[in-house]
């Protein structure tokens, strides 16, 4: 019961607030077209992606109902709005969490500096697996001298490793660390000033300081991440060669599992051009180029046409990759050795992450094959669903569609068909008194279209009018109602009586003064509720 009184008031906010802003459009409103399944072409509102995301951001109402509120009025939401403003969130908290932790890495650093503790030795461009002895501990803000118990976890500092700390994009090495007296697993690796700071989360026994410890990476996620590196390094030349020099890196990430690639360009990809980038990386990738990083004096480096990574700060001396005379970048990364190494490449998704940025997201490797083999899967599946060979899939959708099409013209035409119908039936229901006329009724499998054409049919007909329809049908109860102008100036709101009505009707809705539509639940109350109306709005009238 607590939970559905909380429901219910996150419910009443969050439409009061969708009131407020819908009914401030106006009819000026900029609105962009959007196409909508099963719905066709509907008109996006300006900022509704925004206003979506505060409302679950503000009032934790959720953007399913939002959206189905648009769509109940004919409208569409700004998905991509709402994603951006998502990603812009947790970014937000990420940063301020980072902040929070940076000041505690500080002191931990701070701290290892004053015992003089000699920089971490990092071994992993050369090998996987490595002896160590364990130099910190630490947790939270507080060094500690062992990690013990069920359950334990921190960070562990070493004199030397092989993990790789992230940077760069390229996210930080997972693995085992083991010493004496206990094992523990390593899930992630940050690189703070000139120390390696190891995640780990105790699987047994203890691990302490001065303990001489085996740290092995998990090959199989760093020889992935390798390939997916690698093939940004390719995807960011091939995308100055394709789209143009004018792509600059905006930001990126290599994982095991995929790699993103963020780059500044105006425009969206088409898929032309997802198609070229694709076969010029797998020509590299084909070509097999042998890899082999350098270290440089910047200068030298940038003077031999390296290119400086997004974001990243150089010491005088830095490592370079040429792949062939394809890619020349700056990268403390690590890599394939053969550019064969990576396999394949395939694109995932490309689009919008910001004005002026393009994110393409990619798989490399047994994961591009997986995608290949799902997608193949998923034809195949249709190809059965349609009683079709799989290469004629798109042609026999493409045939369903014009039936689609069809069918839906046939439909409306037939729905304005019965809308004439209704609004002949419905004349005989319109009340009359004096120069004013009003009408209160109830459709039986009638949707929201359906009711407006009906009273703007009637409205034309009487110049002072208000129309209050209900229309059941299995999806609950549509309710549209319009009001003629000199009846608003008597105090007649449109969006006051949907609101009522779909209160009373378990539902929600509202919109302006002369024109207004929501949705309710229960059919059966249909007639009690139109009666208060129809009796509420008989005095009004009455008296004027």
């Amino acid at each position: 019961l607590q939970e559905e009184r909380a429901f219910r008031a996150i419910y009443t906010r969050g439409i009061e607030r969708f009131e407020q802003w819908f009914e401030s459009l106006g009819d000026g409103a900029d609105f962009s077209m959007c196409e909508v399944e099963e719905r066709g072409e509907l008109r996006m509102p300006p900022d509704s992606g925004t206003v979506a995301f505060e409302l679950h951001d503000t009032y934790g109402f959720p953007v399913d109902i939002t959206r189905a509120l648009l769509l109940d009025r004919d409208f569409a939401l700004d998905e991509e709005g709402f994603t951006v403003a998502m990603e812009q969130q947790r970014d937000r908290a990420r940063k301020g969490s980072a902040l929070s932790g940076d000041v505690f890495a500080d002191n931990s650093v701070t701290r290892l500096k004053e015992r003089k503790t000699a920089p971490t030795e990092f071994l992993g461009y050369d090998t996987l697996e490595a002896s160590s002895a364990i130099v910190a501990i630490v947790r939270g803000e507080t060094d500690q001298r062992e990690l013990e118990g069920g359950g334990g976890a921190g960070e562990v500092v070493t004199s030397a490793t092989p993990f790789y700390a992230e940077s760069g994009g390229q996210v930080g090495d997972r693995g085992t660390i083991e010493g004496p007296h206990g094992r523990g697993r390593v899930l992630d690796c940050k690189k703070r000033d000139d120390y390696w700071f190891h995640s780990v989360e105790l699987l047994e026994g203890r691990l302490a300081i001065g303990d001489a410890v085996t740290l092995r990476v998990d090959e199989a996620a760093r020889r992935a991440t390798e390939r997916n590196h690698t093939a940004t390094h390719l995807l960011h030349a091939a995308l100055k060669n394709i789209v143009g020099e004018h792509v600059g890196q905006a930001g990126s990430l290599v994982a095991p599992d995929r790699l993103r690639f963020d780059f500044t360009h105006g425009e969206r990809l088409g898929s032309e051009v997802l198609r070229k980038l694709e076969e010029a990386v797998t020509e590299q990738i084909l070509e097999a180029h042998a890899l082999e990083p350098r270290e440089m004096n910047l200068d030298d480096a940038r003077a031999s046409g390296f290119v400086a990574m997004f974001g990243e700060k150089y010491g005088d001396v830095v490592r370079t990759l040429a792949i062939g005379d394809y890619s020349r970048e700056l990268c403390g990364g690590t890599h394939v050795r053969n550019t064969g190494n990576i396999g394949s490449f395939r694109i995932l998704s490309e689009g919008s992450v910001a004005a002026g940025v393009r994110r393409i997201e990619a798989v490399t490797g047994i994961d591009a094959l997986h995608v290949a083999q799902d997608e193949r899967d998923r034809i195949d599946e249709v190809a059965r669903d349609l009683k079709a060979r799989p290469e004629d899939v798109p042609a026999r959708v493409h045939a369903l569609r014009q039936d689609v099409r069809r069918l839906e013209k046939e439909l409306e035409e037939a729905k304005r068909a019965q809308s004439k119908d209704a609004t002949e039936a419905l004349e005989a229901d319109v009340v009359t008194i004096g120069e004013h006329a009003f009408l209160t009724a109830s459709v039986a499998d009638a949707d929201n279209a359906t009711l407006l054409e009906a009273l703007d049919r009637l409205r034309r007909k009487h110049a002072s009018f208000v129309g209050v329809l209900c229309g059941t049908n299995s999806g609950g109860v549509a309710v549209v109602v319009t009001v003629s102008p000199d009846l608003i100036a008597k105090g007649v709101h449109a969006g006051n009586l949907v609101k009522e009505l779909t209160t009373r009707l378990g539902g929600g809705g509202g919109g302006r003064p002369e024109m207004a539509q929501g949705r309710g639940k229960d059919a059966a109350n249909v007639d009690v509720a139109l009666g208060e109306v129809r009796a509420r709005l008989d005095a009004l009238l009455t008296a004027s």
